[in-house]
Order: C-alpha cells, then sequence, then structure tokens
C-alpha cells in the first residue's frame, strides 16, 4: 500500500506478485491476520492493479477478501467509536459496501451458493443484508461526526455509491435489527471460508 499510495508502478507491480504469490501458498496464514482491514483493503488494490492474475487466483482472492471484511466487522463490531480500532469498523464497512456492489453477483452465485452450498435466494438475502448493514453503519457514524477517512479514494467511492441506495440504508432502530440478524450469519460465513483455505506445497508453481 504504501508503495501503492506513493505512485512508484514498478515497486508496486514487485510488490504486487510478491504479496499474490504468499497468499497463494498458503491462505491459513490469515487466521493470524491482526488488522483484517488493512489486508482486505490491501487485497482490495491488488485486484485493481494486477492484470496477471489467473481467473482462478482472482475469484480466490475475492472469496479471501470477504473472509477479511467479515472477520474485521466480527471482531470490532463491539468497538466504540472513542476507540482507535473504531476507525476500522467504519473502514471496514466502507470498503464491505463498495467490495460488495463491485461483486454481489460473483459471491452469491459462486461463493455462498457455489462454495458453500447455500440455496441462492437466502444466499441473496444474506448479501443483500450485510450490504445494508454496512452501509448503514457508515452513514449512521457520518450523520453522528465520526468521521474517519482511512481512504479517501474508497470513501468517495462509497458516497457516490450511498447515493443511490440511500433512501433504503438503515440507521438507529432499523440498523439494530441488521446489526443483530447479521451477526450470527456472518459468523458461521467466516468460519465455513476459514475451514475451505488452502495450501499450495509445490513450492515451484507459478502464481502469475
Amino acid at each position: 500500500m504504501t508503495a501503492y499510495n506513493l505512485g512508484d508502478e514498478e515497486k508496486t507491480s514487485r510488490k504486487a506478485a510478491i504479496f499474490a504469490k504468499a497468499i497463494k501458498k498458503d491462505e491459513w496464514q490469515l487466521k493470524n491476520v491482526v488488522h483484517m482491514y488493512a489486508m482486505a483493503r490491501a487485497m482490495y488494490y491488488l485486484l485493481k492493479i494486477s492484470s496477471r492474475l489467473s481467473n482462478r487466483d482472482h475469484d480466490a482472492i475475492v472469496r479471501l477478501i470477504y473472509y477479511c471484511l467479515l472477520r474485521n466487522y466480527s471482531e470490532n463490531c463491539n468497538t466504540l467509536y472513542t476507540d482507535v480500532k473504531y476507525a476500522d469498523v467504519i473502514g471496514g464497512c466502507e470498503l464491505a459496501f463498495v467490495f460488495m456492489c463491485e461483486n454481489g453477483q460473483f459471491l452469491i452465485y459462486q461463493i455462498l451458493s457455489g462454495v458453500l452450498g447455500y440455496l441462492p435466494n437466502l444466499a441473496q438475502k444474506h448479501v443483500v443484508d450485510q450490504m445494508l448493514l454496512f452501509g448503514g453503519i457508515v452513514k449512521e457514524a457520518n450523520e453522528k461526526g465520526f468521521h474517519h477517512f482511512l481512504d479517501t479514494r474508497i470513501s468517495t467511492h462509497f458516497n457516490t455509491l450511498l447515493k443511490e441506495v440511500d433512501k433504503n440504508i438503515p440507521i438507529d432502530t432499523g440498523l439494530q435489527i441488521y446489526k443483530d440478524g447479521c451477526a450470527p450469519i456472518i459468523a458461521t460465513i467466516s468460519k465455513d471460508l476459514e475451514n475451505g483455505f488452502s495450501y499450495e506445497s509445490d513450492e515451484d508453481e507459478l502464481f502469475l
């Protein structure tokens, strides 16, 4: 992310290749990540800048971003706005909303229905509910003045997308319903995704 933010394309490309190869080599290491939002954000930009990922590897990164964003929410959802980690809640929810807008159909049919075996209508409900949850958390925080601009690009994209559906995004009591309903589902999906992590034993296999 440092190389990317500095605009160093050569260094960014080199770092992205190393990063991507390390992820594929051992997905299980993601279980031990301390800052899930930072990891999800790094992988999100990896998708944006890398044109050399195979379709299979691209899909794997999407799956892992989803996992990290769900874990980020589960681990930080009860954080108070006065806590420094509250920024991870808002940043993670912003990114989750943007990411799910961009990859909603894939998450429904390839991940939740395809990999985890949910019925398509239930998978669609989970994705929509999570988008309402994540969007509502950021919307409510903004309305209460709890601003955390961790990534201007993502925040700008989020605000543009939110304008199109703002009247449908819940806050207050309506948002609490989604918090209560989504929490166990998010925990279950996270665990199921984790159980499907892979490990590549062939060190000579090329990722890019």
